[in-house]
């Protein structure tokens, strides 16, 4: 019964990439949870970490900078 409860409410994990050139290299810029209230990303050289109400809006304010991010979810969506 644990696991199922501890199932359903995991956080899913995402990463925030950048691209550099025309997509001819990228980088992990930052790693997050996205939970059903908000997301936690922690920069992936550890140098912050920030509490957005989505993964997008994370992406959008660390793009204002001029950075070419993608989101990327680390884990498969679950099945409704």
């Amino acid at each position: 019964m644990l696991v199922d409860l501890v199932n359903e409410f995991a956080p899913r994990r995402f990463a925030i990439c950048e691209e550099y050139g025309d997509r001819v290299d990228a980088d992990v810029f930052a790693w997050g949870l996205a939970f059903a209230d908000g997301a936690l990303v922690c920069g992936d050289d550890r140098a912050f970490t920030v509490q957005f109400t989505n993964p997008d809006s994370a992406v959008r304010l660390f793009s204002r900078s001029g950075r070419r991010l993608r989101l990327l979810w680390v884990d498969a969506a679950l099945p409704c």
